[in-house]
């Protein structure tokens, strides 16, 4: 009870203290405080003094070991041990004086601190001490000194060490010889250049977003219910610094009592999926030749082969009685061998293209397998009738006769006879699943899936593809009901429940991910109520009762959660991030809305830097979309707001016309328009916010987009000179190079060019091209590009870097090797995000230190 008190009192000295005293003249502060845990009685080990196979005796240095538990815990800010840390002030000398041992006792001493940096910047680091000690800061070990000195003897070490902005991890290990007399002392200072500011030492635990917090540690990657609903499964992936090393296994526990029923962590299987019968899971093992299908029983271990030499299988699906298990096959195509491949069409050009999949089914009891689908077409299974007779399979073809150009045909088969019957064709995408009694089918796809029949925009206007909708199909009378025809959230999934009969979907509704049920009997939509702003995965029981789902929040890191029924409160079952968040100090979170020129409500959100301060300007950091999904309010993500504003910037993201989850009419404004409106929508939108906010230094905004969100970065700096810095990633240059060379570029253009080409619409094409008004361009801009990227050709950068070169223009061009369309090596995305931060400190804080030390001038 003393110790809890006691350390009460320490966090709130830690909160409300000065840490340091410096002096001004020479900008040198002298460290005036520690967090300490010392172990002030160890003896040496048992035959000290027999030398080892090398021919030496024990070493008083081994001894620095003995806290590394405990720095690593403090370094990963896993303060379960924080009891063992006393907080100690310096003396008026500036030293710190520990509790030195019994005679003849050796003792070691671990002080830790932060020195905090609102910059990038260099510190000179100086130890003074005339015993063993060694300084630790980034993980490594920056000076040292392993034996006693007299203290006549020049007892002061320094080393100059860079450090970017951020909090950052000190350490000092020292140690007191058992022969030793005197006093343990020990001075710490660090000094910096005058012109260089906020820049300070600190023994409080709270901090802010960082690197280390976005990518590294254990976070959730998936959830799923068993059939009858009493256990449930969840996905983990847990990512290690240095060099981004990852593990992944599921958990499966019981409902009930959360008992843990299976673990595959550290066991080298595949994804695990359920038996229908809820009682066994299913998983590959092994690779290549020796791939297998396996079966295991949950609560006896006993396992069994179902499939041999399953390396080719891409995925399997097990019917509702548990006793067909249907797997498609992927049998590779044959390649051109002379070294000139002749392409049959566009989408030839992507590996494993000319691949196909067929259609198999594996009879448990008569162990009979046998195939379903033959032909030069690939077939994918999408459900299995509720009686296990009948399946719907879908098979696609290119079809460059009618946009979008790819053509689905939809059969169902009689499992008997292997006769399908085609239920319908259409040139837009789809997916489809039983109701429960097998009579109709949900479905999912675009408005103009089965004609007119699910679109509402109006007069002609041409409604996005991409903003999926929710259909009900009647397989006796091929009736559509457009069941979300008027709901405005995108659905990205849909469940017929077998236990209720409702439907649930999980949707897109403007910045949020939710589930909602639809009630077919009277029509209505009820919203799920949910701990989290965007559900990033859900599922439920097909036998039973039950709802999981995981997902995340502005300032809400991924957890997981448990509905009983609908009515139920939510139950959490993982939220593995706590502790690591525990000390975060997030800033908050606003909304602002805007009315644009064109009539169109613009929603955003605001991120404010942690301890925001009105009275101060801030620079500002525009974020908008990347191709027609709205930005969304789950945490993370590839361009981590939190990270931005935990760096000192008010960030504004900017949800503007096209987005889905807006309702129809809205998405609609995607199509043929490439910036047109929603370029003029995020100057006014920036303009307004500035003007109303008077804590946005008007000179310091940047601007930064990623694929399509590169392009309006690329063509906003076309039409305006307000940011001062802006970042493109994988963008688009030139529309009409884009069209014909991305691996996508035609099929996206398909939807978002509807019925536009290079040669009916230059106006479109060339004039909205960023590329064909470079001259236009002011702002500093950095490209960044994966230099494998199939999906926007690297060349889109290349060419506007080329362009802004021969201009004159202030450019950048960074090409990451070895990366497709996202930047997903560790090692190559912690750079790529350093980068982008120290960009916009270069041009938007005036400190050009960061990008000098990643980029240095060369004399090429």
């Amino acid at each position: 009870m003393k110790i809890t008190a006691f350390f009460v009192l320490i966090i709130l000295i830690c909160q409300i203290s000065l840490h340091a005293v410096t002096d001004s003249a020479v900008n040198k502060t002298v460290v005036s405080e520690w967090l300490v845990a010392s172990h002030a009685g160890i003896t040496m080990p048992a035959f000290a003094n027999r030398p080892d196979t090398e021919g030496k005796t024990f070493e008083l240095s081994a001894f620095s070991g003995t806290f590394d538990r405990l720095q690593r815990d403090f370094a990963e800010s896993d303060l379960t041990s924080l009891s063992l840390w006393k907080l100690q002030k310096v003396g008026k000398s500036g030293k710190l004086t520990l509790k030195t041992p019994a005679q003849g006792k050796n003792a070691v001493a671990l002080l830790a601190g932060f020195l905090v940096t609102d910059q990038f910047a260099e510190i000179e680091l100086e130890v003074e001490t005339q015993w063993p000690f060694e300084l630790i800061v980034g993980g490594k070990v920056q000076t040292s000194r392993m034996s006693a000195i007299k203290e006549s003897d020049n007892m002061c070490k320094k080393v100059k060490i860079k450090l970017e902005t951020g909090k950052h991890p000190v350490f000092v290990r020292t140690i007191f010889p058992a022969d030793s007399a005197g006093n343990w002392h020990i001075k710490v200072s660090f000094s910096y250049q005058k012109h260089v500011s906020g820049i300070s030492w600190s023994t409080d635990l709270e901090k802010k977003m960082d690197i280390g917090l976005l990518l590294d540690g254990i976070k959730l990657s998936g959830v799923s219910l068993s059939p009858d609903g009493l256990l449930y499964s969840l996905g983990f992936t847990e990512t290690s610094p240095p060099d981004g090393k990852q593990n992944r296994w599921q958990e499966i526990r019981r409902i009930k009592d959360d008992f843990l029923v299976f673990n595959s962590r550290y066991k080298d299987i595949g994804v695990i999926g359920f038996h229908p019968d809820s009682k066994r899971v299913i998983y590959f093992v092994g690779e290549g030749k020796a791939r297998k299908l396996m079966s295991e029983e949950l609560y006896t271990g006993s396992l069994s082969v179902l499939l041999h030499d399953a390396d080719q299988i891409t995925d399997y699906q097990w019917s509702p009685d548990g006793k067909l298990l249907f797997y498609t096959l992927n049998v590779k195509g044959k390649e051109e061998s002379q070294g000139l491949n002749r392409l049959q069409n566009m989408a030839d050009r992507l590996s494993g293209f000319r691949n196909r999949n067929k259609l198999f089914v594996y009879e448990v009891e008569s162990r009979m397998t046998r195939p379903l689908t033959h032909g030069y077409l690939s077939t994918q299974l999408q459900d299995i009738s509720p009686d296990s007779r009948r399946i719907i399979i879908a098979q696609s073809e290119a079809d460059f006769t009618t946009r979008p150009f790819n053509k689905q045909a939809f059969m169902e088969m009689d499992l008997s006879t292997n006769i399908v019957d085609t239920l319908w064709v259409s040139n837009h995408w789809a997916s489809a699943a039983y109701s429960p009694y097998g009579e109709k089918l949900i479905v999912t796809g675009g408005p103009q899936l089965f004609g007119e029949v699910g679109m509402n925009v109006a007069g002609e206007t041409v409604p996005n593809d991409y903003d999926t909708q929710a259909y009900i199909f009647n397989l006796k009378s091929s009736i559509v009901e457009p069941i979300t025809r008027n709901f405005d959230p995108k659905i990205l999934k849909a469940i017929w429940s077998k236990n209720d009969g409702l439907i649930y979907l999980h949707v897109e509704d403007k910045s949020y991910k939710r589930v909602v049920v639809f009630d077919p009997q009277n029509q209505q939509f009820v919203s799920v109520p949910q701990e989290v702003d965007v559900i990033l995965e859900m599922d439920i029981a097909q036998h039973g009762t039950g709802l999981v789902y995981y997902g995340s929040g502005v300032n809400r890191p991924e957890a997981a959660f448990y509905l009983a029924n609908l009515q139920s409160e939510a139950r959490l079952l993982a939220d593995p991030e706590k502790s690591s968040f525990e000390r975060v100090k997030f800033g908050d979170t606003g909304e602002w809305t805007y009315t644009s020129s064109g009539n169109q409500t613009i929603e955003t959100r605001v991120y404010y830097p942690p301890g925001f301060d009105p009275n101060h300007q801030y620079p500002l950091i525009v974020y908008y979309y990347g191709g027609t999904n709205p930005t969304d309010r789950s945490f993370r993500g590839r361009y981590p707001k939190e990270l931005f504003a935990a760096h000192g910037y008010v960030v504004l993201v900017i949800n503007p016309s096209g987005a889905t989850g807006y309702g129809q009419q809205f998405s609609a404004m995607h199509v043929n328009n490439w910036g047109s409106t929603v370029a003029d929508e995020i100057i006014e939108g920036t303009k307004l916010f500035v003007k109303q906010n008077s804590y946005i230094n008007p000179k310091a905004i940047g601007c930064i987009g990623a694929s399509y969100g590169g392009f309006m970065t690329m063509l906003l700096t076309t039409k305006t000179d307000i940011y001062a810095a802006a970042i493109s990633h994988a963008g688009i240059s030139s529309i009409s190079s884009y069209w014909g060379e991305g691996y996508w570029g035609y099929s996206y253009s398909a939807v978002a060019s509807a019925n536009s080409y290079p040669w009916n619409n230059r106006e479109l094409y060339v004039e909205q091209s960023p590329l064909f008004h470079a001259d236009k361009i002011t702002t500093p801009l950095l490209l960044l590009h994966g230099d494998k990227d199939t999906n926007v050709p690297p060349g889109e950068s290349i060419q506007m870097f080329t362009a802004l070169k021969l201009l004159g223009k202030t450019v950048e061009y960074i090409e990451v090797d070895g990366q497709n369309h996202h930047i997903v090596d560790y090692k190559k995305r912690v750079l790529w995000q350093k980068s982008i931060l120290a960009w916009f400190d270069r041009f938007l804080k005036g400190n050009d230190d960061w990008w000098n030390e990643l980029y240095p001038e060369r004399n090429l």
